[in-house]
């Protein structure tokens, strides 16, 4: 999910330069902040794999209708 992020601003930087420098900030903002998310993951997850620790995921999914 990460990796997908950092594709759609990649294409949002690309694209803001097309059209001029505007809102171009935010997007290598976001990036750096999804860049250092995803070396932070990956850490966690090879120390995971290394040590041969389990896992537990936490958390709520909500399904609904988008319409």
């Amino acid at each position: 999910m990460v990796k997908s992020k950092i594709d759609y601003h990649t294409l949002e930087r690309h694209s803001h330069s097309e059209r001029s420098h505007a809102g171009k900030a935010r997007s290598e903002e976001r990036l750096e902040e999804l860049r250092e998310l995803n070396a932070c993951l990956k850490e966690f997850f090879e120390t995971a794999a290394a040590t041969e620790r389990k896992l537990k995921i936490n958390g709520t999914i909500e399904i609904g209708f988008a319409d």
